[in-house]
């Protein structure tokens, strides 16, 4: 019999005890080593260089001899980007919705060629079919429904079809696929389109494709990162969020006054160039690069060896450690079991323990969220005087300011304190009071209004975000032997908090609508029925810091048996 003399005998198991899982032979072969079980686990070493950075190589040859924290902190900076151009173009429905439904046309001059309608007197410049004073509001609730409803119902199955592609050619033809959706809504000003069916196609088929971008994304990132100081990473990382809804309400608000059509179509041309920058210079995983793995254990060094299989028979071309001195000799046999890292079935993802709560939690945490995103711009122009179309554009992105401050600050506490579902569900509950001086007193001023949205943002946007990345990552590699579960894990959480995202807007409109009240002689809104809304927005924040409670309660008892047996830790 063949097997494998250890020379390091303090280090080696028995040799009947030695189990080596081999993936099916493919060119290099990487062996790591792992100290808990003992087990040797063997996987391919690739090398598959796209072709932006095999070009940068070239010229640049400094980057073939730079460390794997050059390239982790590359590969965290490219999909920041990417996914900042994801947000630029789902912003710009938002800040156009005031143009799309105009309050007041009587400081505009219609067109010497136009004939105004006499039922249409004071609502002749909003864009058909928006028109209607005591629909608009409607029709916006179902358009951000359709479109949330099939991200929800999408992101549930791109995560495990990302896991099972080329995740930078998966990244492309999403961002691509997205941009073009965006750039068609556009053009409904330049074709001069008011058919309600064609944007409500194009909301459906653009949230769909919108969905490709979170799952395959926080997968990157988790392929480059293991788990220390993982909160903090993608707390600053899923900032991209309120940064991408940044630079979109600005980007929107250029064109908004002037031609509404440019405010989507400038957004969906740079997602597009997004997908090109993903095919050229995104490196999937770091053997890619020639690394070792990230999320699993150390490698070490290989070599030929004869092998005797499960079923007895002798096989050559497999790889066993190569300590200092080894020998291939005739001594005890060595069990050599076949295995691949294979994805999780979506049953298997959605019972990991933990996930069920986070998702719970982030169906209502992120209604709360997109809620704001949606209507804000709204609300402000209508309750704070003065503002305007652009200026309610501007003031919106302190809610999004504030979500940066916060996925960052959520991020290094929880990594701190290693209690991620403690820190999100107090910090959720703590936002209940905080959102109600945001009805009491956001109208008062521009300065009081600010600063209670970036406090909003922080305590709502932050505990999210960190569920939404850090969480997904720590559930989706917490089974051995199954590190590609992190896109569905990724899929699940969000995409049941797409659901509440796409209920959110749509409930919030439809109360909204249902508390108004007019003028019955003049038949002028003289309520808009935006404290509802708040109550509403409160209600739902307060049962997402309650689908944590037993995640809380755990982590209070884990804590407190840390600290009086610090060795059990």
């Amino acid at each position: 019999m063949a097997s494998h003399n250890n020379n390091h005998g303090e280090n080696a198991a028995s040799p009947e005890a030695q189990r080596f899982l081999v993936p099916p032979p493919q060119n290099g072969i990487t062996i790591t080593t792992d100290d808990n079980s003992g087990v040797a686990v063997v996987a391919p070493s690739k090398k598959r260089i796209p072709f932006g950075i095999a070009a940068l190589r070239k010229c640049i040859p400094p980057l073939r001899r730079a460390p794997i924290t050059f390239y982790q902190f590359y590969i965290l900076g490219i999909t920041y980007v990417l996914y900042v151009f994801y947000h630029i173009s789902r912003k710009p429905l938002s800040v156009v919705k005031n143009v799309l439904h105009r309050q007041n046309c009587s400081v505009f001059t219609a067109p010497e060629d136009y004939l105004i309608p006499e039922d249409r007197l004071h609502n002749w410049c909003s864009w058909e079919p928006f028109e209607d004073d005591k629909t608009y509001k409607n029709l916006y609730g179902w358009m951000d429904f359709t479109y949330l409803m099939a991200y929800a119902i999408a992101m549930f199955f791109v995560g495990a079809v990302a896991e099972r592609c080329n995740l930078r050619y998966f990244l492309t033809l999403g961002m691509i696929a997205a941009g073009a959706l965006t750039v068609l809504f556009g053009m409904a000003r330049f074709w001069d389109i008011h058919h309600l069916a064609f944007f409500f196609a194009v909301q459906l088929i653009g949230g769909a494709l919108q969905a490709t971008g979170f799952p395959a994304a926080v997968a990157l990132v988790g392929n480059w990162f293991g788990k220390q100081r993982r909160g903090l990473i993608f707390g600053f990382w899923n900032s991209h969020a309120s940064f991408g809804n940044i630079l979109g309400s600005l980007l929107a608000s250029v064109w908004v006054e002037s031609n509404w059509g440019i405010s989507f179509i400038v957004p969906g041309f740079t997602i597009v160039a997004g997908g090109i920058i993903a095919f050229l210079f995104i490196i999937v995983e770091p053997q890619d690069a020639g690394f070792p793995r990230q999320n699993g254990p150390a490698p070490v060094e290989a070599q030929p060896a004869i092998v005797i299989n499960k079923n007895g028979s002798h096989e050559l071309s497999q790889f066993l450690p190569k300590d200092s001195a080894a020998q291939i000799q005739n001594v005890a046999p060595i069990v050599v079991e076949v295995v691949e890292d294979t994805p999780l079935k979506f049953w298997q993802a959605f019972m990991i323990p933990g996930v069920i709560e986070y998702a719970l939690c982030m169906f209502f945490a992120k209604g709360v969220a997109y809620t704001f995103l949606v209507w804000l711009p709204v609300y402000i122009k209508m309750t704070l005087a003065g503002s305007g179309n652009a200026g309610a554009g501007y003031m919106s992105t302190f809610f999004d300011i504030g979500g940066i401050v916060g996925g960052i600050l959520v991020g290094a506490i929880s990594d701190l304190w290693g209690a991620r579902g403690l820190i999100s569900g107090v910090l959720m509950f703590i936002a209940v009071p905080i959102m109600g001086l945001l009805l009491m007193f956001g109208h008062h001023s521009y300065a009081v209004l600010g600063v209670l949205l970036v406090l909003t943002g922080l305590i709502t946007v932050g505990p999210y975000s960190i569920i939404a990345t850090a969480v997904a990552a720590d559930l989706g590699t917490s089974l051995k032997g199954k590190s590609k579960a992190v896109a569905s894990v990724s899929g699940i959480i969000n995409g049941m908090g797409s659901f509440g995202a796409a209920f959110g807007p749509l409930i919030a409109g439809a109360i909204s609508t249902a508390a108004s009240r007019f003028d019955p002689e003049t038949g002028k809104k003289t309520y808009e029925g935006w404290n509802e809304v708040f109550y509403f927005l409160i209600s739902a924040q307060f049962f997402a810091s309650l689908c944590l409670s037993r995640l809380i309660f755990r982590e209070i008892v884990r804590m407190r048996n840390s600290r009086r047996n610090p060795a059990a830790i």
